[in-house]
């Protein structure tokens, strides 16, 4: 970093990626800083630099002490150790030392007391509700939505013959030879966890998930073939060539009703079956939402969207 770059940033003031330190002495204090930049998206900390942005300066004896204190910090206070970046800008007023934090990729990150900082702002405070802990544990990979807990559904609630078809076409061998219980067999499928079926086992093999998961649906999108390419293909505008839906337990397929004006630009594989208690049918929508379960049950649509000349054609399936 040249003079006149930090000059500029240091104009700019204190923020979100910035931060602005006259020294530090402190451990603790400095291992907040590095945990919240590292719980939210990275930053530098400007030490030798006032809160209004002017330069105090460093000296050769602070730089070295600084780098000792820095280098501890990252790897005995932060959990997990980070491997944060300084460098040394010369100005006039004397050194102003640049620590680069990036994004972990590891959170939370902590401080020793087990603290959890992000940043607010050009400040830093403590995340303590369960549903932002919750977003930083997701954002390092170590939760997943569909692995959720579904409270009051487990193995008993599990559409068998449906499973049944299901494992043997999966796994080549009937449910009925596999001798392990099924709530272990769920398990080893990562569709239960401690006797509960998770979201992606609720919706994929529970009878009724409409009742415990009334705002979660499953949607597909299909492809012709297994290219993806840009030309015009005349085989994959072709009605002929369009993929075969299973209709799975969505319903029958029923015939093509003729284009209309309210789905123009959408050509129907096939019409979706009425659902009397929900209600959804036809709808012109290239993106369909249901908000029940059961809707989805009942309700199959296999649309191709675009005209006859757009390549490759395209189907959504709900």
């Amino acid at each position: 970093m040249e003079t006149t770059e930090l000059i500029d940033l240091l104009s700019r003031g204190e923020d979100s990626r910035q931060q602005f330190k006259t020294d530090m002495n402190n451990a603790d204090a400095l291992a907040a800083e590095i945990v919240a930049f590292s719980n939210t998206a990275g930053g530098r900390i400007f030490i030798g630099v006032n809160d209004d942005g002017s330069v105090r300066g460093l000296s050769g004896t602070d730089v070295a002490r600084l780098n000792m204190l820095i280098a501890n910090v990252a790897s005995q206070v932060v959990r997990p150790a980070v491997n944060p970046l300084t460098e040394n800008v010369p100005h006039p007023n004397g050194i102003v030392m640049v620590v680069t934090i990036a994004e972990g990729v590891s959170k939370p990150y902590m401080d020793k007391n087990g603290t959890i900082w992000v940043k607010n702002g050009a400040d830093k405070r403590r995340a303590t509700s369960r549903e932002e802990l919750q977003r930083l544990f997701q954002q390092a990979g170590l939760v997943h939505a569909d692995e959720t807990p579904v409270a009051g559904l487990g193995a008993g609630d599990v559409d068998m013959p449906y499973f049944e078809t299901f494992f043997e076409q999966q796994f080549g061998e009937p449910l009925a030879q596999h001798h392990q219980p099924l709530p272990q067999l769920l398990s080893n499928m990562n569709l239960m966890n401690q006797g509960q079926l998770n979201v992606a086992g609720s919706l994929l093999f529970a009878k009724t998930p409409q009742y415990t998961l009334p705002a979660f649906i499953v949607k597909a999108v299909a492809f012709v073939g297994t290219q993806i390419e840009n030309a015009t293909s005349t085989a994959a505008t072709s009605p002929a060539s369009w993929p075969t839906c299973s209709s799975r337990r969505w319903g029958s397929l029923l015939p093509t009703p003729a284009p209309s004006k309210a789905n123009r630009g959408l050509t129907p594989r096939a019409s979706p079956k009425f659902h009397a208690s929900s209600g959804k049918s036809w709808s012109p929508t290239p993106s369909f939402t249901a908000t029940t379960s059961s809707a989805r049950r009942s309700v199959y649509w296999c649309l191709r969207i675009g005209s006859k000349s757009s390549a490759p054609a395209t189907y959504l399936t709900t």
